[in-house]
C-alpha cells in the first residue's frame, strides 16, 4: 500500500463519518485545489489499468524528436489520466482540452505552472475539432492522440483523421462491453451527454473500422482503452486483430468482473451469438433508438 493509500485509509478508519460528510460537502474550492495538488505528487504510473505505462514504451520504440501530445477529454488532468507525465514534462508540448467546466478549473490549476501544456475548456465534436487544433497549432503529424469523451467519440476520430491529421499513436476508450465483430457507435448529437448508463462511445469493431482505414493497426486492448499505432511510423510491429485483442485485452483478464462489476447486467453478450447480441442491444437501448449505429462486421 502506498502512502496516498494509507494516508487515505487512516482518514476514513479514524475520521468520523458526519465530519467526512460535512467536509466533502462545505469544503472551499481551495481546499479542494490544494488536494487535488497533493494528489498529482503520488501520481500513480500504473493509472488507466497501466495504459501510461503501455504509451510510454510505445513512444520509447518511436523516439520521437519532438513530443506532442493533444488529450481530449482530459477530465482533471490527473485522475485516470494517461498524459499527466506528459503535461508536466519540459520534453513534450500539449494540449489538454475538457469540457466539464468543474474537472477543467481543477486541472487549469493543477497544469498553470506547465511551460508546454496549453488547456482549453470546451465541447470537442466532429464539426469543430479541426478548427480547434488549427488554432491551437497542432501540426498535422504529432506523437500521441488520446480521447475519452463518453459520446461520439468515433465520429471525432474520424473527423480528425480525415481532416490529413495522423498521430503516430492513438489510445481511445472503447465500449468494451460489446463483443467482436459487432459495430455500435453512438451518432452525433450537439445535445447529447453521457446519462451515466451503458450507452456511449463504440465498440472495437467499430473503432478498428473506421481507424484502421487510415493505415493504423491495433497494438494492444487494455480493458477499455484501445492502442492504434500509425503503420507508416511502426514497421516493425505485430498488430492485432480486434478479436484477439479483444480477447487478450479485455475478456480474458482474471480481474475483469471485478473491475468491471457494473457491467454484469450485459455479460450475457459475451455468450451470444453476433445477431441475438444485436437483437438484444436494440431492445436495450430501446430509448435511444435512431441514435446510434448498429450491424456486424462482415470480413
Amino acid at each position: 500500500m502506498n502512502f496516498q493509500k494509507k494516508l487515505k485509509y487512516w482518514y476514513l478508519k479514524y475520521t468520523p463519518d458526519s465530519f467526512i460528510k460535512f467536509f466533502r460537502k462545505n469544503k472551499p474550492k481551495s481546499v479542494d485545489f490544494l488536494l487535488h495538488k497533493i494528489n498529482s505528487y503520488f501520481f500513480d504510473e500504473n493509472s488507466g489499468h497501466g495504459e501510461y505505462r503501455k504509451i510510454l514504451e510505445v513512444v520509447k520504440i518511436l523516439n520521437p524528436k519532438q513530443k506532442i501530445f493533444v488529450d481530449i477529454g482530459a477530465s482533471d488532468g490527473l485522475n485516470s489520466s494517461c498524459t499527466y507525465p506528459f503535461a508536466k514534462s519540459k520534453e513534450w508540448d500539449g494540449l489538454s482540452i475538457e469540457y466539464d467546466e468543474k474537472k477543467f478549473n481543477k486541472m487549469k490549476f493543477l497544469y498553470k505552472n506547465f511551460q508546454n501544456t496549453k488547456v482549453l475548456n470546451s465541447k470537442i465534436t466532429p464539426t469543430n475539432v479541426s478548427k480547434i487544433f488549427t488554432d491551437n497549432k497542432i501540426p498535422k503529424n504529432f506523437t500521441f492522440l488520446n480521447i475519452d469523451i463518453d459520446s461520439y467519440d468515433l465520429e471525432v476520430i474520424n473527423s480528425i483523421l480525415e481532416s490529413g491529421y495522423s498521430p503516430d499513436i492513438i489510445s481511445m476508450e472503447i465500449n468494451e462491453k460489446i463483443p467482436p465483430p459487432i459495430y455500435f457507435s453512438v451518432i452525433f448529437d450537439e445535445n447529447h451527454s453521457w446519462e451515466g448508463d451503458h450507452f456511449y462511445g463504440c465498440s472495437i469493431s467499430a473503432a478498428n473500422s473506421i481507424v484502421s482505414s487510415y493505415d493504423y493497426g491495433i497494438y494492444e486492448l487494455i480493458y477499455n482503452n484501445i492502442l492504434f499505432l500509425n503503420k507508416t511510423k511502426f514497421k516493425d510491429i505485430d498488430f492485432h486483430d480486434e478479436f484477439s485483442a479483444y480477447e487478450s485485452g479485455y475478456l480474458d483478464k482474471p480481474d475483469r468482473r471485478k473491475l468491471f462489476s457494473y457491467n454484469e447486467d450485459v455479460e450475457c453478450l459475451q455468450k451470444m451469438n453476433s445477431n441475438e447480441a444485436v437483437i438484444f442491444l436494440n431492445k436495450y437501448f430501446k430509448k435511444y433508438e435512431g441514435r446510434y449505429k448498429i450491424n456486424v462486421v462482415k470480413d
